[in-house]
């Protein structure tokens, strides 16, 4: 399961890497059928859409592997939607993705900044100021200035929110944007990405340090 699939890339490289099925599920109206489209010009026929939100009704499926990696950070109750989320184990072996944004990063500090005199209620208000925005701020602000939300997170934290929803976490795994990049990591923005186990009390990381933070004198 690709939970809140957004564009759908985690999708669809599920399922060119030889998932069986690879259910992909988002509340956006307008994502549902781009992915759907997309997928089915391409003729990739295991990878099924739906529209759904599971704090709101049930998603009648589970999997092996189910993958968060978009709505910890932007979700009132982080832990309540990890609960929803580990009903969809099919067992007590199936695993589990969860990324959030981390504490203490510079991101933290312009995003929190930048909230208190700029922020989006709806998609309308957004659009009328996009044009305003550089390409990459566009896609930040997108995010960061329309959420009615933000978290962070330290990755002990995380790992806590994890344990809360009866999860176990296995596996540190270093954030995508730092692997394709050959381990550099941005020292802005480095997010958790941890892989937990659908069993409680069966952490393995005992500790997770922080990533090293060069601007955190500047910052304070």
């Amino acid at each position: 399961i690709d939970y809140a699939f957004g564009r759908g890339n985690w999708a669809v490289a599920f399922a060119q890497a030889g998932a069986r099925r690879v259910v992909a599920v988002d509340a956006s109206f307008d994502n549902c059928p781009r992915l759907g489209d997309w997928v089915a010009s391409r003729r990739i026929d295991n990878v099924e859409v739906v529209h759904g939100n599971i704090l709101e009704g049930d998603i009648p499926v589970t999997a092996d592997i189910v993958w968060a990696h978009g709505m910890i950070p932007v979700i009132a109750d982080p832990v309540g939607l990890l609960s929803r989320l580990r009903e969809k184990a099919t067992n007590d072996n199936s695993l589990f993705h969860l990324y959030t944004y981390d504490r203490f990063s510079m991101r933290q500090w312009v995003v929190e900044l930048a909230r208190r005199f700029a922020y989006y209620n709806d998609e309308a208000t957004f659009r009328a100021d996009a044009p305003l925005f550089s390409h990459t701020a566009r896609m930040r602000a997108r995010d960061d200035l329309t959420s009615p939300v933000v978290w962070w997170h330290s990755a002990a934290e995380l790992a806590e929110l994890a344990k809360g929803a009866g999860l176990s976490v296995v596996e540190r795994n270093p954030d995508f944007s730092a692997w394709t990049h050959g381990g550099i990591a941005d020292e802005e923005f480095q997010p958790h990405n941890l892989l937990c186990i659908n069993r409680p009390g069966e952490t393995v990381l005992a500790a997770l340090q922080e990533p090293p933070r060069q601007h955190s004198g500047d910052l304070s």
